[in-house]
C-alpha cells in the first residue's frame, strides 16, 4: 500500500475513533473497507507517531452527583525573549487541574480550560500560581455554569432542557 493510501487509511481511522474511541479494530476495518490487521497496525503506528494522543471518556458528574467546576482563563502575558509562549506554557501545564492551554488572537494570549472538585481549588491556582507569575499581565476568569455540549456528545436530553416559563 502506499504511502499516499495509508495517508488516507489513517485520516479515515483517526475521523472514527475520534467520534467512538470504543470501535474494535474489526468494526474500524468493516466500516473502512479494510482488514482487521491493517487497521490495527495503522493505530499502533498512529500511536508511536503521537497522532493518537490519547483515548479519554466523556463523564457527566452532575448525573453521577458529583460536584466539579470548569473555568476557562484568559491570561495576558509579557513573556520574556527567550522563553516565549511555549516555555511558560509549558509550565503552568504542569498543574492537574489545567486541562488544556490554547494559544490564542484577541485581547488575552493564553486560554485555559481548569477543572477542578471545589471553586476554591481553581481561585488558588489562579491567586497562587498564575498572578505571581513574572510574565502574566492579567487575567480573566468564566466559571462554566452548565455545559450543553462536550466533546460534540449533547449533555442534556431535550426533557432536561424544558423550563417554565420566567416571571420576575
Amino acid at each position: 500500500m502506499t504511502d499516499e493510501n495509508n495517508d488516507q487509511l489513517d485520516e479515515n481511522i483517526l475521523h472514527l475513533i475520534e467520534t467512538d474511541a470504543r470501535l474494535t479494530y474489526t468494526e474500524i476495518a468493516q466500516k473502512l473497507s479494510s482488514t482487521e490487521s491493517q487497521v490495527k497496525s495503522r493505530i499502533e503506528e498512529l500511536i508511536k507517531l503521537k497522532i493518537i494522543r490519547k483515548y479519554t471518556t466523556i463523564i457527566d458528574w452532575e448525573k453521577f452527583g458529583k460536584e466539579s467546576y470548569t473555568a476557562w482563563v484568559e491570561i495576558d502575558l509579557h513573556p520574556q525573549a527567550e522563553l516565549g509562549y511555549d516555555e511558560i506554557a509549558r509550565k503552568i501545564g504542569n498543574h492537574s487541574s489545567v486541562q488544556s492551554i490554547h494559544l490564542v488572537s484577541g485581547t488575552y494570549d493564553l486560554v485555559l480550560v481548569v477543572k477542578a472538585d471545589k471553586m476554591r481549588d481553581i481561585t488558588q491556582l489562579i491567586a497562587d500560581i498564575l498572578a505571581p507569575f513574572p510574565d502574566v499581565r492579567d487575567t480573566n476568569t468564566h466559571f462554566i455554569l452548565r455545559i450543553y455540549k462536550e466533546n460534540g456528545e449533547m449533555m442534556y436530553e431535550d426533557r432536561e432542557l424544558l423550563r417554565g416559563p420566567f416571571s420576575p
